[in-house]
């Protein structure tokens, strides 16, 4: 398992994201996202679009995107910040603890650096990032090489009520978007890969064109050398001004 893909939302929207992440994993967060908030805001019973981790701890929540990748939430009750990562490696495959830590542990640090009024008025997108991009890749990179073998005592508490929970792991992500959704999602998603496409092509190209380049510098520093090589036999033996060998013709 692997942690590829972490963000923040405040009330308002994405406060912070990882700058390394690639294909449509913020788009998908972002539907997903939009699901569990407005779930969230609604008195009424509605369809069951998500599955909360544990019935009986309602602000974690693990959904399933497809066989490989997986997207996990912690909810910040204090500050109505939602801290979400994408994992790779399947649902089953996936361990809870590390998922968990890390998200609590990127919610600790977050709350210590930013105060639950900085977040609440915080309205631009992305705004935070700058300012929070290198604790969030040092998590991320401690719990995907090294993560903490001791647990602290709420994410001890959080796994024993997700044991408990039978049949409340993730829910597919069909279950998550109506049809239309879905069409988007499905178009958002071949956009990346065509643009990942035309990246690699035109990496491809560049490599290649550099290839040629280097092959033309080494052919006209060769030709250089043969030429130079040439001319200082020529010179030694004929002299520079070629007298030598003109006298000898003459003769």
């Amino acid at each position: 398992m692997t942690i590829r893909y972490a963000a923040v939302y405040n009330s308002k929207g994405v406060v912070l994201v990882d700058s390394s992440a690639v294909g449509n994993c913020a788009v998908v967060s972002i539907m997903i996202m939009e699901k569990i908030k407005a779930r969230q805001k609604s008195s009424r019973e509605q369809k069951t679009y998500y599955q909360s981790a544990s019935p009986s701890h309602k602000n974690v929540y693990s959904i399933q995107y497809d066989f490989e990748h997986c997207y996990h939430i912690l909810r910040d009750d204090k500050s109505s910040t939602h801290f979400l990562c994408m994992t790779t490696g399947g649902t089953l495959s996936v361990p809870l603890r590390v998922v968990y830590g890390f998200l609590e542990a990127l919610q600790h640090t977050f709350s210590a650096k930013f105060d639950a009024k900085t977040i609440a008025s915080t309205t631009t997108a992305y705004s935070l990032r700058s300012a929070f991009q290198f604790e969030l890749e040092s998590a991320m990179h401690t719990y995907n090489t090294n993560p903490p073998s001791q647990q602290s005592e709420s994410t001890r508490a959080l796994l024993e009520k997700i044991d408990k929970a039978k049949d409340a792991v993730s829910v597919n992500i069909s279950e998550l978007l109506e049809r239309g959704e879905k069409v988007e999602l499905l178009l958002d998603k071949s956009e990346a890969l065509e643009v990942e496409a035309r990246v690699f092509k035109k990496t491809a190209t560049e490599a290649e064109r550099r290839l040629y380049n280097q092959k033309m510098v080494w052919a006209a520093s060769i030709a250089t050398a043969v030429l130079l090589v040439v001319l200082l036999l020529t010179v030694s033996a004929c002299g520079i001004d070629f007298s030598y060998c003109r006298k000898s013709s003459s003769n």
